[in-house]
């Protein structure tokens, strides 16, 4: 009996495994673009076959129904600190409430260290923090770098859970 459990659960995570290597099928994402503006960066050149997006800073990409902006990094001190911050903004074109948090962004320096992305030291009410946005919802807020990552050059947004291609923001 247990080795016919072990070849049930093996053909499962089989399956799985191949749902996420393909996208999980189905429900897929529309290619992140900037916002109609005929001057919008399109995607950079020699962008990784990861299917990662990069539009300038300041302007409006698509992930999914989600229109989204990153502001160039700003270096912000509080207390003695400094971190690299960036203020974001979100619209639900969704018909379903959509989620958004401060984990779903990454901070990049020129030498190719990413960084997860936190709540300012000292933001108060400008702080991004999780949430749920209605459909034709808007909402904003400032996320940051670590203290050691405050030479940033690229934004990027990568939710954990989804099959949507990243969408970077740069100069």
């Amino acid at each position: 009996k247990r080795t016919g459990l072990k070849v049930t659960l093996g053909i499962l995570v089989a399956i799985v495994v191949i749902a996420i290597a393909t996208g999980g099928g189905g429900d897929e994402q529309a290619p992140a673009t900037a916002s109609g503006d005929a001057n919008a960066a399109p995607a950079a050149a020699g962008a990784p076959a990861s299917g990662d997006q990069s539009v300038k800073f300041g302007q409006e990409a698509t992930s999914g129904d989600l229109v989204i902006s990153a502001s160039a990094p700003e270096q912000v001190t509080e207390f003695g600190m400094t971190q690299a911050c960036s203020t974001v903004t979100y619209t639900n074109n969704r018909s379903s409430p959509a989620s958004f948090n401060p984990f779903d962004w990454k901070f990049t320096t020129p030498a190719g260290v990413e960084a997860s992305a936190s709540i300012p030291f000292n933001a108060g009410a400008k702080a991004l923090h999780s949430g749920q946005l209605a459909p034709g919802g808007t909402t904003s807020g400032m996320i940051c770098g670590d203290q050691q990552t405050t030479d940033v050059n690229a934004v990027k947004y990568a939710p954990s859970f989804s099959f949507s291609d990243p969408l970077t923001w740069t100069n």
